[in-house]
């Protein structure tokens, strides 16, 4: 862990960060666009975060179930967001592998 952070705060490995993030910009730029408007309205007072909607961690973060509805999340705690994710990359047939899919259908409360 001790060489990661060498490597990342060593001048090639803040340059392959920077290369690495305008990739991710270039490539998904719905994505940035949701995270940026969400922050935005948060930072407003537009939206207010919620606890986690499976176990009730006041330390949430803001899930996009669709990028294309930036103000559309579920609110999970790091772990159950992790779960999500991982659960997403082995979707079959847009069913949701072990989750209960009503918890992503709410609207958020904006």
């Amino acid at each position: 862990m001790a060489r990661t952070r060498a490597y990342q705060a060593s001048e090639a490995g803040k340059a392959a960060s920077r290369n690495n993030h305008k990739n991710q910009v270039l490539k998904h730029p719905e994505k940035i666009f949701a995270r940026q408007a969400l922050r935005a309205a948060m930072m407003a007072g537009y939206i207010v975060a919620e606890p986690c909607k499976l176990c009730g961690n006041p330390k949430s973060e803001a899930h996009h179930t669709d990028y294309l509805d930036p103000f559309h999340v579920v609110w999970l705690c790091r772990k159950h967001h992790d779960e999500q994710h991982i659960r997403e990359r082995g979707r079959k047939d847009g069913h949701l592998a072990g989750a209960d899919a009503s918890l992503f259908e709410e609207k958020p409360n904006a």
